[in-house]
């Protein structure tokens, strides 16, 4: 887990590290609620058991006395026994607030720190009913010593290992993130160190390229062939489709471009991949010139005649 927290920066790790010191915190306090869970009553202690019948929108509530005792605690046993179309809900009232805790049957502790004063049933739809039994105790409960000064012991244990492991990951996280800043930084000032080797505008790696050709490419291509295509040289419909074939000294990709009768210029197309369409707007002869260019800008014309019919 710590080699994948590694890899994640900024919001995403702090909320990653969030989540460890919760998921660590969190088996802290289920380990705690273990503890808690071997009690047995001593004293003080009352019960309520009762069956009710559940129908769509009423909530029977049952109010829980408040033992004077420091420690106090609830125990709330539920379950269905007959039921049509629905089941229940069981609800708390804690910190004023009331919140669900559980669908169908339960069986729920809640210690002195939880501040529940009230808890009830409600049925889970808009129709049918539930029965339900339950059993509630409320009043001062209390454990071995021994067991839960072990259980406190082994909790304390716990929290050290968690905390040590956070501050591990934390410590892990910051290398990592320093080492990922400063291989950012490392590029990004090699990027400028090329950046900035340039002659006559342009850069080192242009100029490497070039010496690896044999210098600076001063020969344009050779045209060796300007046609229709499929041998075409009429049309009757006023498209016109150029076909160039053409030769040059160093490797890479040639373009063409045409005009009719010194017209505007076509875009560029690869050739000989390419076949290039042009209008011949009235009946006649038409000059169809191409201009073909290599990787270098050399460049070379050649000259046609077409005719639409």
């Amino acid at each position: 887990m710590f080699v994948t927290l590694l890899n994640i920066r900024g919001k995403a790790k702090r909320v990653l590290l969030k989540f460890l010191c919760i998921f660590v915190l969190g088996g802290i306090t289920w380990l705690s609620s273990q503890a808690v869970a071997s009690a047995y009553a001593v004293g003080e202690i009352q019960v309520q058991t009762s069956t009710v019948d559940l129908y769509p929108y009423s909530y029977p509530s049952v109010t829980l006395s408040q033992p004077t005792a420091l420690h106090k605690g609830y125990y709330i046993y539920a379950r269905g026994v007959q039921w049509n179309g629905s089941y229940f809900y069981t609800d708390v009232l804690k910190n004023g607030q009331w919140v669900t805790y559980n669908f169908g049957d339960v069986n729920l502790y809640f210690g002195p720190g939880d501040n529940v004063t009230a808890v009830r049933f409600r049925i889970n739809g808009s129709s049918g009913y539930c029965r339900i039994e339950y059993n509630i105790q409320w009043g001062m409960f209390t454990y071995d010593y021994y067991e839960s000064s072990t259980m406190a012991a082994n909790v304390l244990s716990t929290k050290t290992s968690a905390d040590n492991a956070y501050s591990a990951a934390s410590t892990a996280a910051t290398y990592a993130l320093n080492a990922y800043d400063a291989a950012n930084a490392a590029k990004a000032s090699a990027d400028q160190a090329a950046a900035n080797t340039t002659y006559n505008g342009q850069s080192a790696a242009y100029w490497a390229y070039l010496a690896a050709q044999g210098g600076v490419d001063t020969t344009p291509p050779m045209i060796q062939k300007v046609g229709g295509q499929n041998g075409a040289t009429c049309t009757t419909t006023g498209t016109f489709y150029v076909v160039v074939q053409a030769t040059d000294n160093r490797t890479g990709q040639l373009q063409a471009r045409v005009q009719v009768d010194g017209g505007a210029w076509t875009g560029w197309y690869n050739i000989p991949q390419s076949a290039i369409p042009v209008t011949l707007s009235t009946i006649g002869a038409h000059t169809i010139t191409v201009e073909v260019k290599d990787v270098a800008g050399n460049t070379s014309q050649a000259t046609m005649t077409a005719f639409r019919v």
